[in-house]
């Protein structure tokens, strides 16, 4: 809205004052005054810059990577974000998040200290007649901040800040465990005892899970481990487990898993869905694949079709630029693709997955 503002108040403008009777009235004069009204435009300024973090955040649960080592610190990051805007640091910053109160008028800011964004701030400081209608600043500044107050309540409301699974997820992360972020919490029992369906909560087990953990913090990981973790730290791509599963075939000098317990653990930890968006794309992808025309398609076709996709996606490819390995192309035999026609009598083998090298 913000960016076609100029165009459209040229446009209302030569509406407003030719008059022309395809148009109503009305709805014209209505338009032209809002679009030269600063205080309008002021509010589209505000949303503009405050809508932005809640987009950059909706990114996260539209990932298909695993991210859900860094979802709880990416909603504490908006949820202090907002806090600060309209609220006293010090009440903030010194106590738990689950404990703020994001309606206690008692640590609101004074109107003129809320935070509204650098365009407003740039605006008002810019139009000092704007700047000295009080009344209008009071109004405009209580609206902005009941939008904040909402939003951080509903923020409150859809995340629980005191999970005691996803507070302690960021130990999984790559740069966490190879002790690029401060000291590295000594035990996972923790967090394991909060997930009691993934690893088995006997002693012996437990114990075998932190000695591997406290493992890793000691020794000399071969490069291809520490690079990954690097590079976490250097790039946006998230992919723990791709660490987890480097880690997992580290072995000592007699061949034995060094960290299998442990990488075991990690890898059934972030198998956890952070949302349905994975979901919602499969569903329409059935959708679009099996159509009023297609609806004879069975489910081992779909299925087929799906893991095709993936493969080329994978791949970084298209239709029109992925290249089969031999292996693919060796698999793509009659009975393979018409196991119906196959001889009357032959035992039927295990088919090797020609989608994936």
């Amino acid at each position: 809205m913000l960016e076609p503002w100029g165009p459209l108040q040229m446009f209302f403008t030569d509406l407003h004052y030719q008059h022309q009777k395809k148009y109503n009235a009305t709805l014209v004069a209505q338009a032209y005054e809002m679009l030269h009204d600063p205080y309008c435009r002021l509010y589209y300024c505000f949303l503009d810059s405050v809508l932005q973090k809640f987009t950059q955040f909706n990114l996260l649960f539209q990932s298909e990577c695993v991210v859900i080592t860094s979802l709880h610190g990416q909603a504490c990051e908006l949820y202090k974000d907002i806090l600060l805007m309209y609220m006293n640091r010090d009440y903030v910053m010194k106590r738990s998040l689950a404990d703020v109160d994001p309606g206690e008028e008692r640590e609101f800011l004074m109107l003129e200290q809320v935070y509204l964004g650098a365009s407003v701030l740039k605006r008002t400081v810019e139009n000092v007649a704007m700047y000295n209608d009080r009344a209008r600043m009071k109004e405009f500044r209580l609206k902005c901040r009941s939008f904040l107050v909402t939003a951080a309540k509903q923020v409150k409301k859809r995340y629980d800040f005191g999970d005691p699974v996803l507070s302690r997820l960021s130990m999984l992360d790559p740069a966490y465990v190879v002790g690029h972020q401060g000291v590295r919490e000594q035990s996972l029992v923790p967090l394991a005892s909060c997930l009691p369906r993934i690893i088995e909560q006997d002693d012996l087990t437990l114990q075998k899970q932190d000695d591997e953990w406290r493992r890793l913090g000691m020794d000399n990981l071969p490069e291809e481990v520490t690079s990954m973790a690097q590079q976490k730290c250097m790039i946006k791509e998230k992919f723990p487990d791709k660490f987890w599963g480097t880690v997992k075939t580290v072995v000592d000098d007699k061949g034995i898993p060094k960290y299998e317990c442990v990488a075991h653990f990690a890898l059934a930890v972030l198998s956890l869905p952070h949302s349905n968006a994975d979901c919602e794309r499969c569903f329409s992808d059935i959708n679009r694949m099996k159509s009023k025309d297609r609806n004879t398609l069975k489910t081992d076709t779909i299925r087929d079709v799906l893991l095709a996709k993936q493969c080329v996606h994978w791949k970084q490819n298209n239709c029109t630029t992925f290249t089969p390995s031999r292996a693919m192309l060796r698999n793509m035999n009659s009975k393979v693709l018409y196991p119906s026609t196959a001889i009357a009598g032959e035992e039927p083998q295990d088919v090797p997955d020609i989608y994936i090298d």
